[in-house]
C-alpha cells in the first residue's frame, strides 16, 4: 500500500536536500560484533508447494513469461527424487490439472494472485490444518490431498536448496548492509522498512523471481532463479526492500510532473529503483555487473533503453553527489515526451 506525502512535504525536501551521501560518507560496509540483519529467512512447505504447482500448471499450458533472471538453473527442481506410484500420479496430476484450470488463467493477474494467496500460505506453520485458512474450499482440498506426495517426493530437494540460499544471503547482507542501509536512505529520502524483513525462499515466485508486499515489508524470492543468486541476490533483496521506501520519490515525481502539465509513466520509478539498486551494489564493487544489465531489463524494448539512458543522464549525477535529488528528479521529467 501506498502512502502519500503531502506536496509541501516534499516541496520542502526540494528545496534543502542536497545530493546524496557517497557511499564512503556512510562508514565501514562491514557488520560489527552484535549487529544484527532486520531479514528474516524462512522455508516454507505450504508456499512452494503452492507455487511449484503454479509454475508446472505454467508448463503444462505452454505459458513461458519468465525474465532472464527468473530462469531456474537446478535440473532437478521438476524432477520427483523418487519415482511416483501410479495412483500419486493421478494425484499429482490431477492437482497440476486444476491450477492450470482454476489458477493459471489468461485473465487474471498473475502476479496479483500468486502474491495474495502466497502472502496466506506463507505465514502458515509447517504442519498447520488448513481448515481455518482463508482459502477457496477447492484449492484448500487440492492442496492437502497433495501435500504428503509433495513431502516425500519433492520438499526434501526443495527446502536443502532455500536453505543453502538463506544461508548465502545472511552471508552477503552481512558483508554489506551496514553500508547499503543509510546509503538507500540518503538516496531516497526515506526510512529503511521498520521492523523485521520477513524473506520467502520458495521454488518459484512470478516472472521476476522476486516480489514484495508492503506494509509490512514481506519478500518472496525463487531460490533457485539464476538472477538471485549470490552477490545478485542481495541486489534483489535490497530492490525489494526498498519499494517501501519510494513514497518520497513517487511524490516528487508527480508533482514535477504535474507542474509541468506532463503525463507520468506508471513504469518511471520502479527503472529508477533498478537502476538505482544496481548502482549502490556497483558502488561497493565497481567489477560488479547490475542486475539490470545482466539479465536483460534495459534490453526489453526501445522505450527501456531510452529509461536507461535517461535515467544514467540524469539520475546518476545526483548519485555521484553532483546535483541535488530535485534537480535530477526535474531533469528527469523535462525529458519525458
Amino acid at each position: 500500500m501506498n502512502v502519500s506525502i503531502p506536496f509541501q512535504h516534499i516541496a520542502l525536501a526540494l528545496s534543502t536536500a542536497t545530493a546524496a551521501p557517497r557511499l564512503a560518507d556512510v562508514g565501514p560496509c562491514a557488520v560489527r560484533s552484535g549487529d544484527s540483519s532486520s531479514f528474516e529467512f524462512a522455508s516454507n512447505p505450504w508456499l512452494n508447494l503452492y507455487n511449484f504447482l503454479f509454475e508446472s500448471a505454467k508448463q503444462a499450458r505452454g505459458i513461458d513469461d519468465e525474465g532472464l533472471g527468473a530462469r531456474g538453473y537446478v535440473s532437478d527442481d521438476t524432477a520427483a527424487a523418487r519415482p511416483l506410484t501410479l495412483a500419486e500420479h493421478r494425484v499429482w496430476n490431477d492437482a497440476v490439472d486444476f491450477f492450470a484450470r482454476t489458477v493459471v488463467t489468461d485473465r487474471m493477474g498473475v502476479d496479483s494472485l500468486v502474491q495474495r494467496v502466497n502472502d496466506v500460505l506463507a505465514r502458515l506453520e509447517p504442519n498447520v490444518d488448513l481448515d481455518t485458512v482463508p482459502l477457496h474450499p477447492e484449492l484448500r482440498r487440492v492442496l492437502l490431498r497433495v501435500m504428503p506426495i509433495y513431502r516425500s517426493a519433492w520438499w526434501p530437494t526443495h527446502d536443502r536448496r532455500n536453505r543453502l540460499w538463506i544461508t548465502e544471503m545472511q552471508k552477503g547482507l552481512a558483508e554489506r548492509t551496514r553500508c547499503l542501509v543509510p546509503r538507500a536512505e540518503s538516496v531516497f529520502l526515506a526510512p529503511w522498512p521498520t521492523g523485521s524483513i520477513h524473506v520467502d525462499a520458495t521454488v518459484y515466485a512470478n516472472w521476476f523471481g522476486a516480489y514484495s508486499t508492503h506494509p509490512p515489508t514481506r519478500i518472496t524470492v525463487s531460490a533457485n532463479a539464476i538472477g538471485s543468486q549470490g552477490i545478485h541476490g542481495v541486489e534483489v533483496l535490497l530492490h525489494e526492500a526498498a519499494h517501501d521506501m519510494l513514497v518520497p520519490l513517487d511524490s516528487a515525481l508527480c508533482s514535477e510532473a504535474a507542474r509541468r502539465n506532463k503525463r507520468l509513466p506508471s513504469e518511471l520509478s520502479h527503472l529508477v529503483l533498478f537502476y538505482t539498486a544496481g548502482a549502490l551494489m556497483k558502488e561497493g564493487d565497481p567489477a560488479y555487473l547490475p542486475f539490470a544489465e545482466e539479465f536483460g531489463v534495459w534490453r526489453q524494448s526501445a522505450l527501456a533503453k531510452r529509461y536507461r539512458a535517461m535515467i544514467e543522464q540524469e539520475w546518476q549525477p545526483y548519485l555521484s553527489g553532483e546535483r541535488s535529488f530535485g534537480e535530477a528528479l526535474a531533469a528527469l521529467v523535462q525529458r519525458l515526451p
